[in-house]
């Protein structure tokens, strides 16, 4: 077998160029040729194999190439290999961190849009905050319907139109138009009858 150097490799087609003292063109080579290629090991310009050579009818073609110590290429990785190495690794690290940053931001921004917009739960602050409005409307329609009877929508719309709250209370919940309840939390008039 003929000893020579890898002068051109191109990793991603898997092919390349050797150079040999003992033929005078370049040996073309696939990386099929390769016999006994350590696990996880590519060729790279500048290493040196030993090779089988045959001539086919578009010149020489490498049949069989092996590192003459492959162990030596796993213990210790050339400079441009072990770049290549670091470079795959880190890219690959990368990727990875970046896949998980982008996971967590996508659960955060899930759980937030869920929080504030799709949760049906009450916090007890405000549930406690909202009772006693509650209560006091129920005490105040009850009011209201005893004295109902004596009001009807006439188009009066302001709060400056109304004689008590029971009464604006009466036309913003029966009568169209009504512009008492600014807020629109069902309570008209509030700073005319202190209803807060």
């Amino acid at each position: 077998m003929a000893q020579g150097t890898i002068k051109r490799w191109n990793d991603e087609k898997g092919f390349g160029f050797i150079k040999s003292n003992e033929y005078k063109d370049d040996i073309f080579c696939h990386i099929s040729a390769f016999k006994n290629l350590p696990q996880g090991l590519r060729p790279t310009v500048g290493d040196v194999v030993e090779i089988k050579v045959k001539k086919t009818a578009k010149g020489l073609q490498t049949v069989k190439a092996i590192y003459p110590h492959a162990n030596n290429y796993t213990s210790q990785p050339s400079p441009t290999r072990r770049t290549h190495y670091q470079q795959n690794n880190s890219s690959s690290f990368f990727g990875t961190l970046t896949s998980i940053i982008s996971f967590v931001a996508i659960i955060g921004i899930g759980y937030f849009v869920y929080q504030n917009y799709f949760n049906e739960n009450v916090p007890a602050e405000i549930d406690s905050l909202t009772a006693p409005i509650y209560t006091e409307q129920t005490n105040q329609t009850s009011t209201t319907n005893t004295k109902s009877q004596n009001f009807t929508c006439d188009g009066r719309q302001h709060c400056s139109q109304m004689t008590s709250y029971e009464e604006a209370k009466y036309f913003i919940d029966h009568c169209p138009n009504t512009k008492m309840d600014g807020d629109g939390d069902g309570i008209p008039c509030e700073r005319q009858f202190g209803k807060h």
